[in-house]
Parts: structure tokens; sequence; C-alpha cells
């Protein structure tokens, strides 16, 4: 990772500039007449005027208010991945700290959620599952979504629709306070299987396994080990099996999965599934960080944090207030992404816009 991974507050202030500038021009200029375009037109139309595509975790999201939520929703195209709707939906099942419900707090930060430029990712397994099965997966820094729809328009030409997410949906539900009795169920069981998690004891099977005997001093050193394992050839058959357990893939297609890996060479994971590689990298070097404790044994969450990083490889900026991920997310993130600080993009947001209110303006954009 270059030393411009992590940008200045300057330079962050004027990726807002530039996207506000190219958001207004792309207005002015588009064409509604066609009902139906297709997902390869929007990009070529948008990506060169609209903001980054901009990963954020719920810390992020937590630490705005509606206006400088609006104003964010404004100058990004955001993805948003599942393990973000997780966590949202598991504050149903904590005690509040203050006056404000549950619900109340899920539904705030529903309301301060991306909608008007989102997209949202498809689960990581998902991802895998499909890579495995011999469908490419391009990390390119572009969300990968699911459930659309070719249609072909009245010149011949084929595009894709997308129906309004589930995800989405529920969302909408949230922002006014109702919740399904299954949701109240899923929070109090996640909840409680993270709490239950001995990340410590995964940590010392995962170096047994993979036989890890290197010990880190900081979390280069440990990421350095992680790629070490990956790029071993004498255990390419237990890295495909590990994936399979450290990412919590469904077992039963495993033995279809290593047929297609046979015929094809037995090559190494990275040649094989680049994006299974990746998500592996991830796990690897999160059990033994925490084998040495550089990331806490302790904390539950750290493990829903790193999950984030399964995602990287779809966006451009990663935005989050998290220690952890201050830490670690830079380390696997190329020269052509960055890292922000959510404290930096907060205080930088306001004088980065005309002075109208933000409510208004995100009225205007939206219509």
């Amino acid at each position: 990772m270059s030393a411009d991974s992590v940008k200045s507050p300057k330079k962050v202030c004027a990726l807002f500039s530039r996207a506000l500038f190219g958001r207004t021009i792309f207005l002015s200029r588009c064409n509604f007449s066609s009902a139906i375009d297709s997902q390869q037109e929007i990009s070529k139309q948008l990506g060169s005027v609209m903001g980054p595509i901009a990963l954020f975790d719920k810390s992020f999201v937590e630490m705005l208010n509606i206006d400088e939520a609006a104003i964010f929703d404004c100058l990004y195209s955001s993805i948003i991945c599942p393990i973000f709707y997780t966590e949202v939906l598991a504050d149903l099942s904590k005690e509040p700290p203050g006056q404000r419900s549950a619900e109340r707090i899920v539904g705030d930060v529903a309301k301060k959620t991306p909608i008007m430029h989102a997209t949202p990712n498809m689960l990581h397994t998902a991802i895998c599952m499909a890579e495995l099965a011999g469908n490419a997966v391009e990390m390119r820094n572009v969300p990968v979504r699911s459930g659309g729809k070719p249609v072909r328009r009245p010149d011949g030409t084929v595009g894709v629709i997308y129906n309004q997410a589930p995800e989405a949906k529920a969302f909408d539900r949230w922002q006014r306070g109702q919740f399904r009795e299954i949701e109240r169920d899923f929070a109090f069981g996640w909840r409680k299987q993270l709490l239950e998690a001995d990340d410590g004891l995964t940590a010392k099977l995962t170096r047994q396994i993979l036989a890890i005997t290197q010990e880190p001093k900081n979390l280069a050193e440990a990421l350095a080990i992680a790629k070490q394992v990956l790029q071993g050839d004498g255990q390419r058959f237990w890295l495909l099996r590990t994936a399979y357990l450290l990412l919590g893939l469904n077992p039963r297609n495993f033995q279809r999965v290593q047929a297609r890996w046979v015929a094809a060479g037995r090559p190494p994971l990275h040649d094989f599934a680049p994006y299974t590689a990746h998500c592996l990298l991830v796990e690897v070097f999160f059990n033994v960080a925490i084998g040495k404790k550089l990331i806490s044994p302790d904390r539950a969450s750290n493990r829903v944090d790193m999950a984030y990083l399964f995602y990287l490889p779809f966006s451009m900026i990663f935005i989050s207030n998290d220690k952890l991920h201050q830490r670690a997310a830079p380390l696997f993130m190329t020269d052509k992404q960055i890292f922000v600080d959510g404290d930096d993009l907060k205080k930088i947001s306001r004088p980065s816009i005309p002075d109208i209110p933000c409510c208004q303006m995100k009225r205007r954009v939206k219509a």
C-alpha cells in the first residue's frame, strides 16, 4: 500500500468538490426519456462524474447528523455490504444506553443510511460459492449486485433492471419504526452467537491446520505471514478446504468444487478463485493476529469489523471511525483505493458544499 492510500483532509475535500460539481453537470445533461437503461450504459454515463464508490461501516453513519448524511448521499456512490445491515439490525437486541429505545436507535441509523446512489452488495459467501462454481468475479472496485433482470429495449439493445432490494425495503420499514418478529429473533440470535464465539480457539486451530509457526510482532508482519501461507505450494488442497471451513461455505458443494479444481490441474487458490483467496487472506490474517493478541480475542465485535474487509475489492474508498479498521484496512488496499477516517470526512464535509440547506439540496437532486 502506498502512502497515498490514506488521504489528507485537503485531498478528500477536493474529492468532495469534484464529486458535487460533476453530479450537478450530470443532472443537467441526463436524458430520462428511455424507460430502461442497461447497467453498463449507466456506468459509462456516471463513471466520470459521480462521486467515488464508497464502502462505509456503522460507526461512520452513527457519527453523522441527518444533514451530513444527506450531503454524503449526494456526493458519493455508496456500496452497502450485508455486514452493515446485520450490525444495524442486531442493535434491536442491545440494551439502550440512554433514553432512546432500541427501535428508535435502529430507525435513526436507517434514516441516515444512503439511499439515492446506494447499491446493496451480494453476501461475500454467495460470491465465493459462485466463483468456486466457475463464475468469474471482477474485483475492479465496483459492487456486485444480484437479482438483475435482462430486458430488450425497442431499439434492440439489451439492458438490465433491478427491483428494490429486500434490504432496502427492510430499511424503509425500519425508518418508520416497523420491525417484524423474525427480525427481532434474528437480532437476538446473532448477538448471542457472536458473544459465544471463541476467536482464540479458532485462531489456534487455524495455525495448526495450516502449520503456521511464525510469530508476528505487528499487523504488517501478520499479513506477510498470511500471504506466505496462501502462496505456499505444499498445501493447496488444505487451503481450499480451509476456505470452506473459515468462511462458512456450504460443505455439500465441496466435492463438486474439488473435482473442478482437480480438472483444472490443482492450481493455487489465488489463480483458481481470486476473490475467495482474498477472503481467506483476511481470515488467516485475523487468526494470526488474534493468536499473538495483536487484535484482542476478547472483543466479540472484532470479527464483525474484519468482515467489512471482504468487500474492499468492490469499492474505491473505505470510510470508518473504527480503530481496528484504521489499523488493518489500509494493509489490504491497493494504490488505487483510499482509506478515509470518519472524523476527517465529517470535519471537511460542510465547507465543501454550496451554502444552501442540505435537505433542500437533497430534494433537488432527487427530483
